[in-house]
């Protein structure tokens, strides 16, 4: 049985399906916003995400329109609501509340700003809409962990939950209504590990202000039990059963990324210090490292899905026998595998759940 301490007080409440922790702070009117076009969607942070262990930057637009910034200098968040045209490359920023000068909004007043996304980069200028003010990089990697995640605000919460491709994480919420301020409504930050093979998430953090809400409690390293897909994070409790579950920020721009990326074509990678070449077209997979070569026939492929079903061939171990592979890729250029334990029938690999092997890092030749 993993040990696990999992944290009731923000995740039994993150998301929509459970409600978001009920806290007071300045709420919306009530109203939903139209945030206009969607591409700005995500979660965002400055440059490759290099600052040190005291230093972040960061800013969520949730597809409800709402966004919530965060910053080191002031520990603090602002949130509101936006819009974003990406004709005219204008963003507008409705702060609801402002904890920080840092952020888009003017010292609290609504404010418009010049913003384009190009490649996973967002650019926001300065008031000559000529000067670049700050570049942001979107928040994404081939770990399915790293990104923003849940909906921002539901029911009179913010809350935002950003895991970084660095190693970092930031969680900021509102105050709980009529409880003590060690239950939320501060910044918590610091680095993570998360093992994908046993599913178990380590939170050490650097600054901690929300006391026991957050992924620490009180300051003090925990260890999550947390399974994670390209779509949906999921918490287990010491029963190993579904305590909660909540869905990536920009689930519908990355799986139209996806969807588009054409897989086909060789590639590289490493086993076990090993150069490997893996050719894919219609109809098979090879794998190619120095005195070894294998394959596996096409039996089944979905470009959406972004899965198939390989036959392996002559020569391999497990020759005759049927294999799922899945894969994610965020640019054209990378490429992430996990080949499924292998199976006598295509009905029985196809239903397979267990990973053979990954997740295996590929990159364009």
């Amino acid at each position: 049985m993993k040990q696990v301490t999992i944290k009731l007080v923000l995740f039994a409440y993150l998301t929509v399906l459970i409600g978001m922790l009920g806290c007071g702070g300045s709420g919306g009117d009530g109203g939903e916003p139209d945030p206009g076009d969607k591409d700005i969607v995500g979660s965002w942070g400055r440059g490759h995400y290099s600052y040190d262990d005291v230093e972040y930057e960061s800013i969520t637009f949730y597809p409800n329109g709402y966004y919530i910034y965060c910053d080191s200098n002031s520990r603090d968040a602002e949130y509101g609501t936006w819009d974003y045209n990406k004709v005219t490359k204008t963003a507008v920023f409705t702060p609801i509340y402002n904890g920080t000068n840092e952020g888009p909004s003017e010292d609290g007043r609504p404010a418009t700003h010049k913003a384009e996304v190009v490649n996973h980069e967002l650019t926001v200028y300065g008031d000559n809409a000529v000067t670049v003010f700050d570049v942001y990089k979107r928040v994404m990697s081939n770990n399915y962990i790293v990104g923003g995640w849940g909906p921002g605000y539901h029911d009179g919460t913010y809350t935002t939950l950003t895991f970084y491709p660095n190693g970092h994480y930031i969680h900021w919420q509102t105050d709980e209504i009529d409880e003590p301020n060690d239950n939320g409504g501060g910044i918590e930050y610091g680095s993570y590990t998360y093992n994908d093979v046993n599913d178990t998430l380590i939170a050490r953090p650097v600054i901690d202000e929300n006391g026991c809400a957050g992924l620490s409690d009180n300051g003090v390293r925990n260890t999550l039990h947390v399974t994670a897909t390209s779509t949906t994070l999921t918490l287990l409790n010491d029963d190993d059963e579904v305590d909660s579950t909540f869905e990536r920020v920009d689930k519908e721009q990355l799986n139209q990324n996806e969807t588009n990326i054409d897989i086909a074509g060789t590639w590289q990678g490493e086993n076990e210090g090993n150069n490997v070449t893996m050719t894919i077209n219609e109809n098979r997979w090879t794998f190619r490292t120095p005195g070894y070569n294998t394959y596996g026939e096409v039996q089944q492929f979905s470009n959406d899905d972004r899965t198939c079903i390989l036959k392996w061939g002559i020569g391999d171990i497990d020759e005759g026998e049927y294999s799922k592979i899945r894969w994610s890729t965020n640019s054209p250029d990378t490429l992430t595998i996990w080949i499924y334990d292998p199976y006598s029938t295509l009905e029985e690999a196809a239903d397979s759940t267990a990973i053979d092997v990954g997740p295996w890092q590929f990159y364009k030749s």
